[in-house]
């Protein structure tokens, strides 16, 4: 049996990065919505490639609006002027990009922008789905072309041992508020089985 180790993490720098080619959107633009070279999420997954979640309380250092739409503009007129290749603009970056406080806002500046140079490729954001009840984080979702969102265990427990929540987190209204995407929606799942912390960890069974 194999058991969970702690693997080499990396953050991102930057608010624009790439493109960077994914098996699953091709050649792909990022989006760190989430402070330079720090973690900011909800969640502290065992598996996470952004190392362990910090305990800070009211994160700082969000990227504005304006520097989003200054820095997406810059690359992609770039890009249209050398005919690069371009697949789709995703969300990702340091942790959970809708916990950015203007999310909303930067979701549809993202979306005008792009139908302005590249209005073929695919808007998509990785999310660990935790935000979706509130009203303002499911509209701008419902915008996106790609909403791709993390579901590890439907099993309170395991999820628990997975994702290591902090704050309030409700299995059963995350599920509920998956199925109003009226499937615009893709489940993201990371299947695994192994020991970490002396805890033995399996979401691969029925």
């Amino acid at each position: 049996m194999l058991s969970l180790y702690l693997m080499s993490t990396f953050l991102f720098d930057k608010i624009i990065f790439g493109p960077v080619w994914s098996r699953r959107l091709g050649e792909s633009l990022g989006i760190n919505l989430l402070p330079s070279g720090k973690k900011v999420c909800n969640f502290n997954c065992i598996y996470c490639e952004c190392g362990i979640t910090p305990s800070d309380k009211e994160p700082s250092g969000f990227p504005s609006v304006a520097e989003v739409r200054d820095l997406l503009t810059e690359k992609l007129s770039e890009m249209k002027r050398n005919s690069s290749y371009l697949n789709s603009i995703t969300f990702a970056g340091n942790g959970e990009p809708t916990l950015h406080p203007e999310f909303d806002k930067v979701v549809d500046l993202v979306i005008g922008i792009r139908d302005q140079y590249f209005p073929h490729v695919s808007v998509a954001v990785l999310s660990n789905a935790t935000l979706i009840g509130s009203e303002r984080i499911f509209k701008s979702l419902l915008k996106v072309d790609l909403n791709i969102l993390k579901l590890d265990s439907a099993i309170e427990e395991t999820l628990k041992q997975i994702n290591c929540p902090r704050g309030n987190h409700n299995l059963d209204e995350i599920i509920n508020t998956l199925k109003l995407f009226r499937g615009k929606l893709i489940i993201q799942t990371l299947f695994l089985k192994g020991v970490c912390n002396g805890r033995y960890i399996d979401n691969s069974t029925e």
